[in-house]
């Protein structure tokens, strides 16, 4: 190998690894910023998400202890006034039971749905971003992704509360119809004063002590809930995150050492191409100087006469296409006897003949042995 070889080698080398360096630090700089952005948001989607919901939930909850409690009122008011306290208390635990279970099986499934997207938005939000850092787009992709997201949070609360809306309509008008049915005897007039003075006192008393106790449950259960998730969801993100980093990571690596092969090979070739084209230049300067002369008619005939010998020996082949016999050309005569074209050995020997003086001139201390 020679000098500028093993130079060339070295340089290629040392720019291989400068390049497959500088790429590797800046996947592992991206990996991570990816990781802390999606981390971020996907903490702050379900944070809004649990609060949005946790405030519905609490909205109508309210609302439907308040009609079923005027409701009830209304309805048993004619029994004694121990039943009433006593069914009063059995039915307001009823509600608030089936109230807190529906309550927790709504957050649960919400929890379990928008955990379930936010694990695919998350992968799909990687895969978009490493696409977006080759096309340098993040800025337009950030916008979409959060227009997407406050689409999703909208159309998510408009079904949740169409579908409240009318489940509340159908159990109203269920009972509405019940307790025409059932009470429609009683009077009118004593019955609206003294649902009236009992709704205030039964109010008063129990109000306070249901909505103190709604608060606490609805607290308590949503801090297990929201402190669960968020457990599992970190340790979920974590993994992903690493597993993802690496695989970048190695597309990447791999990508740059295919490319530092290609640009080295390429390197190779043309350094190889321009010292080819420097000593052919040279060695035909040298055979200028030496004043060597190819004496073109006599090559041509020799050829001539190399082909006609061939042909001779060879005699006719069958032509593939039409059938017919016909004569070897030069490069199938060449090619049948796997001999040299005897015109450039002639020009390679004179060609080796004139380095060999050359390196003699610049080295007097040689002599030619004859």
């Amino acid at each position: 190998m020679t000098p500028n070889a093993r130079l060339s080698s070295a340089l290629g080398q040392c720019v291989r690894y400068q390049i497959a360096n500088d790429r590797y630090g800046q996947v592992q700089s991206d990996s991570y910023q990816i990781v802390n952005d999606h981390y971020g948001q996907a903490q702050s989607n379900s944070y809004q998400i649990a609060n949005d919901h946790y405030g519905q939930a609490q909205s109508e909850t309210y609302q439907i202890a308040d009609n079923r409690r005027y409701q009830v009122a209304n309805d048993h008011y004619g029994q004694a006034q121990s039943d009433t306290y006593q069914i009063a208390n059995n039915r307001r635990y009823q509600i608030a039971n089936d109230q807190y279970g529906q309550a927790q099986s709504d957050t649960y499934q919400i929890a379990n749905d928008h955990y379930g997207q936010a694990q695919s938005n998350s992968y799909q939000n990687a895969n978009n971003r490493r696409y977006q850092i080759a096309n340098d787009n993040y800025g337009q992709a950030q916008s979409n992704l959060y227009q997407i997201a406050n689409n999703r949070r909208y159309q998510i609360a408009n079904d949740h509360y169409r579908q409240a809306q009318s489940n509340l309509y159908q159990i109203a008008n269920n009972r509405r119809y019940q307790n025409a049915n059932d009470h429609y005897g009683q009077a009118q007039s004593n019955l609206y004063q003294i649902a009236k003075n009992r709704r205030y006192q039964i109010a008063n008393d129990h109000y306070g002590q249901a909505q103190s106790n709604l608060y606490q449950i609805a607290n308590n259960r949503r801090y297990q809930i929201a402190n669960d998730h968020y457990g599992q969801a970190q340790s979920n993100l974590y993994q992903i995150a690493n597993n993802r980093r690496y695989q970048i990571a190695n597309d990447h690596y791999g990508q740059a050492q295919s490319n530092l092969y290609q640009i080295a090979n390429n390197r190779r070739y043309q350094i190889a191409n321009d010292h080819y084209g420097q000593a052919q230049s040279n060695l035909y300067q040298i055979a200028n100087n030496l004043d060597i002369r190819t004496p073109t008619i006599k090559e041509q005939r020799l050829r001539m006469f190399e082909n006609k010998v061939l042909r001779k020996i060879s005699g006719a082949k069958r032509d593939e296409v039409t059938g017919e016999w016909r004569k070897f050309h030069n490069t199938e005569l060449h090619a049948l006897y796997s001999s040299p074209d005897i015109i450039r050995n002639i020009k390679s020997s004179r060609l080796r003949w004139a380095g060999h003086v050359a390196h003699v001139l610049t080295n007097p201390e040689m002599h030619i042995e004859c």
